[in-house]
């Protein structure tokens, strides 16, 4: 009885300083925040970090794909690309200059839900650089020769990406699985970039970056009230425009999706790329953290089944992403037989639908080492946690995660409580996910084979469905 009761209050004292310890640290995270708002309603978060001389200021704009027609595809990419050019008080090569000698950096990001323009910089040169950032975003000069140079550049991307295997199966994977969707439009190719105009990328601006529709996060040690200033006298000048989100909306999944087939005879014969796509949650779903871990399971099962142990496959992985309107893969890159290889994918998801995963603590690759999901669970949390938060070391990773929490979810502050949503996962929760979410779930599969393999997957393609397509990629 005694040692029963020791162990209850042994139990209880462990976890009282787990919880006291995720308390504190979301706690003393709160504290740092600072919260105002720009004379034209531009909402800012700054996050006070004292630890780095480095600054980091990520303005982000509301819309994402959902704002391009599919014929213009592209064009607010190359809006992005060309506004950070130059401006009226700073030419392109004054601009190269500035940064090569603070050794900081101005970057664009036109993520699918929503664009980022993000400034990183030492303290030190923060006054000039900052100046910069702002002067690039609020006077961008669009002029036709660096129009020119930005569309010929993404054409040869476009081009370029044909070349490789696992692009082209992504591409004619999305091709479909994006149909009828706001997302459809991050298609861009040769085609609806010949369609962009100049005046068209300038009335884009115009009309899209606005107060409205911008949201600034800063990460840093910065003077409030100085910042606000700046903020206030830059930014704060923008027009109000109207807003526009692009809301969470179904992928239009058929009853009985085809097999998508790419040929590409440039491709050796003995490498294919698998990919598949399927719709999963948001991030806000009570589901997405268990549907997480049990990609990483799953991924461990997959590598062990069909690498380790078949030697048929370079990588391969599943993936659940963070979108909007969300969706997952399960890739097979450069495998030797595509034909097999769905069959050992299954039987992968199989294993982890009956709840079992590969033990982390033995690794022989044995059938004695497929253990019970809640025995390897506090592995996978740990793993699960600790990937996510070491990509949080620098103030520019910080403001990247703020702002895409407060995008995705409303809530700047969402990523603190990550390894909470995590330690909160059971091993059930993440048994239901493979079943609802891998095993009964409508699957969109690719395949980019040399033709022969092509071929072959013709005549025995129903282990991936029932009918198949045969897409013919455009540049």
């Amino acid at each position: 009885m005694r040692i029963f009761r020791f162990v209850c209050a042994l139990t209880f004292l462990v976890l009282t300083l787990s919880c006291a310890h995720k308390n504190s640290f979301i706690t003393e995270n709160l504290k740092t925040f600072h919260e105002f708002k720009l004379k034209n309603g531009i909402p800012v978060v700054v996050k006070i970090s004292k630890q780095s001389r480095l600054r980091s200021v990520v303005l982000t704009l509301q819309g994402g794909k959902g704002l391009i027609p599919e014929e213009k595809a592209g064009i607010d990419t190359v809006t992005l690309e060309l506004m950070n050019m130059e401006s009226k008080k700073y030419s392109e090569i004054s601009r190269r200059t500035i940064l090569k000698k603070s050794s900081a950096s101005i970057e664009v990001s036109d993520n699918i839900d929503f664009s980022s323009y993000t400034l990183k910089t030492i303290d030190a040169y923060f006054d000039k650089t900052f100046d910069l950032y702002a002067d690039l975003f609020l006077n961008p000069l669009f002029s036709q020769k660096y129009f020119d140079e930005i569309i010929t550049n993404m054409k040869n991307s476009c081009r370029s990406d044909l070349t490789d295997g696992y692009t082209r199966v992504s591409k004619a994977l999305n091709l479909s699985f994006f149909k009828d969707h706001p997302y459809f439009s991050c298609l861009y190719n040769i085609e609806t970039l010949e369609n962009i105009k100049l005046e068209e990328v300038k009335a884009f601006y115009n009309q899209n970056y606005a107060a409205s529709r911008i949201a600034i996060f800063a990460a840093g040690n910065f003077d409030i009230k100085e910042l606000k200033n700046k903020l206030d006298e830059s930014f704060g000048r923008l027009k109000n425009g109207m807003p526009f989100d692009t809301p969470e909306k179904s992928f239009a999944v058929q009853e009985t999706p085809p097999l998508i087939l790419d040929a590409y005879k440039e491709l050796n014969k003995a490498s294919s790329y698998v990919r598949g796509n399927f719709a999963t949650v948001p991030v806000t779903h009570p589901d997405h953290w268990a549907i997480g871990i049990a990609s990483n399971i799953l991924s461990d099962i997959l590598t062990n089944i069909i690498r380790t142990k078949n030697s048929m496959v370079y990588s391969v992985w599943a993936n659940n992403n963070s979108k909007k309107s969300n969706y997952a893969n399960i890739s097979a890159y450069r495998t030797n037989d595509p034909i097999k290889v769905i069959d050992l994918i299954k039987e992968s998801i199989d294993i982890a639908a009956s709840g079992k995963c590969l033990s982390p603590y033995k690794g022989d690759g044995g059938e004695e080492d497929y253990i019970p999901i809640s025995e390897g669970l506090e592995f996978y949390k740990a793993s699960s946690s600790t990937k996510y938060f070491s990509g949080l070391q620098t103030n520019q990773a910080i403001a990247s995660r703020m702002a895409g929490s407060y995008m995705h979810t409303g809530d700047y502050t969402s990523y603190l409580k990550t390894m909470d949503r995590i330690n909160a996962v059971t091993a059930g929760e993440v048994k239901t996910s493979v079943q609802k979410y891998f095993k009964n779930n409508k699957i969109w599969w690719a395949v980019t084979a040399h033709p022969d393999t092509i071929e072959a997957l013709k005549n025995k393609h129903e282990s991936y469905a029932s009918k198949y397509i045969i897409v013919e990629l455009k540049e």
